[in-house]
């Protein structure tokens, strides 16, 4: 959803004030058709602030008849008058393909417009552009100047983003002091994935001493927001009492949590306790069932878990040719070294036929959710 941002708009004329602080009222109580009623006849008369508020309306479907084109007009008659909030937001539609074609220059040409304004928004979409090279030359050092002018406005995604720069990249750009800086900004605004993300430097002992416990407390704060990423390290935590007493039952509803959002290592380990009976009822059945949804978003030890399970027929019929194909796709640990050349030595040639083939299936498709349902399929068909 683009968002409204606008204070006492310097363009605002003295005798329209009034009628557009009205509508900036209903706005803000959610009230969008009488802020709509307020701002249209402004908007028509070239008043910048309302033409902004009526595009958002328009691009965020608060009002009646709203279109993503209607929204595009709008935004750019106010983004042409200056009005910084609009041209950051009409960048916003070039670069979601929203009533315009998808034009990542476009983009630039207006998040620039709304960053030499000052905009703390446009300087954090010219940030984006920099680190991912859309609409402009991919620059890092580019990227960092921009998202340091948000930051320093106290934009949160900007404090993060200029956080994990320092903290990840290599050569002389790096710096944990000022990663751990910028991402404790972020974390204290309250935003998940910095918190999570200064929880893994205090787990790591990156620009700060390690501090497990800290790690777990900003981790809990990400999680307790829907974090996947947080649900799944608070999880682990719980899991092997890194930084809190052991409770493998928080470990359990932790990456449950995680695993619901598809988190494929948060599906992995929750397959693994249930198939070790480990803080739940042991459940042979649930862990096919999750190791098959981390499989199929390509989780390594997923599939080769998945595989084993077919091989031993746990939780699903036993299906060589399925169990070799699967093992097949992912590097085996030690502690299963040689095993799918022990599963061969009781397979016939149709069999291992049928599973070479699987298995290049898998291969060609990335054993990804189409891939493992088509594996699904030719259980009937596979000798066993």
């Amino acid at each position: 959803m683009l968002a409204l941002c606008v204070g006492a708009p310097a363009l605002a004329q003295p005798s329209a004030q009034p009628a557009f602080e009205q509508g900036y009222s209903a706005y803000e109580a959610g009230d969008y058709a009488s802020a709509r009623q307020y701002w249209q006849p402004l908007a028509e008369a070239g008043h910048a602030p309302a033409q902004y508020g009526l595009g958002l309306l328009h691009a965020n479907g608060q009002i009646a008849g709203h279109d993503d084109v209607s929204a595009v007009s709008w935004l750019r008659k106010a983004a042409e008058q200056g009005e910084a909030g609009a041209q950051f937001n009409l960048g916003m539609m070039y670069a979601n393909g929203q009533g315009v074609p998808r034009d990542y220059a476009q983009t630039a040409q207006w998040c620039a417009k709304a960053a030499s304004q000052d905009d703390a928004d446009g300087q954090y979409c010219m940030g984006q552009l920099y680190a991912n090279g859309d609409g402009v030359k991919q620059s890092d050092e580019q990227a960092m100047q921009w998202w340091r002018k948000a930051a320093e406005q106290g934009h949160a995604k900007a404090q993060n983003r200029l956080g994990e720069l320092y903290a990840v990249t290599e050569g002389p750009l790096r710096d944990n002091a000022q990663a751990v800086h910028w991402l404790r900004q972020a974390a204290q605004q309250g935003l998940p994935v910095a918190q999570n993300n200064l929880g893994t430097l205090y787990l790591d002992g990156q620009g700060v001493a390690r501090d497990p416990e800290a790690a777990m407390h900003w981790f809990r704060r990400a999680a307790e927001q829907g974090d996947a990423d947080a649900q799944y390290n608070l999880a682990v935590g719980y899991d092997f009492g890194r930084g809190v007493a052991r409770d493998i039952s928080q470990a359990v509803a932790w990456y449950r949590k995680a695993a619901e959002q598809g988190y494929a290592k948060a599906q992995s380990n929750l397959g693994a306790l249930y198939a070790d009976g480990d803080g739940v009822g042991r459940d042979e059945a649930q862990a096919v069932a999750w190791w098959r949804k981390a499989a199929e978003q390509g989780h390594p030890r997923a599939r080769i878990n998945l595989g084993v399970m077919y091989a031993e027929g746990r939780g699903v019929p036993r299906n060589l040719p399925v169990a070799y194909a699967l093992l097949g796709t992912a590097r085996l640990p030690e502690d299963l070294a040689g095993y799918r050349d022990r599963l061969a030595a009781q397979m016939s040639r149709a069999q291992i036929a049928q599973g070479r083939k699987l298995e290049a299936d898998l291969m060609a498709a990335g054993s990804g959710a189409q891939a493992i349902r088509r594996v699904d399929r030719a259980l009937d068909a596979a000798p066993r």
